[in-house]
């Protein structure tokens, strides 16, 4: 009984590895392309600045 309690929690702790994994790859991806597009508009309005 033990050992199955133990196998459980061992279940759940990659489980819960391998969500926290994910969130983390999805809001990486999130702030990265928010960067891009910020970058983007960035160097647009220096574009249009300089001329």
């Amino acid at each position: 009984l033990i050992g199955l309690a133990d196998a459980i929690n061992k279940k759940s702790a990659e489980k819960l590895k391998e969500d926290l994994q994910n969130v983390f790859q999805k809001a990486t991806f999130i702030s990265t392309s928010v960067g891009a597009t910020i970058g983007a508009y960035a160097g647009k309005g220096a574009l249009v600045l300089s001329f």
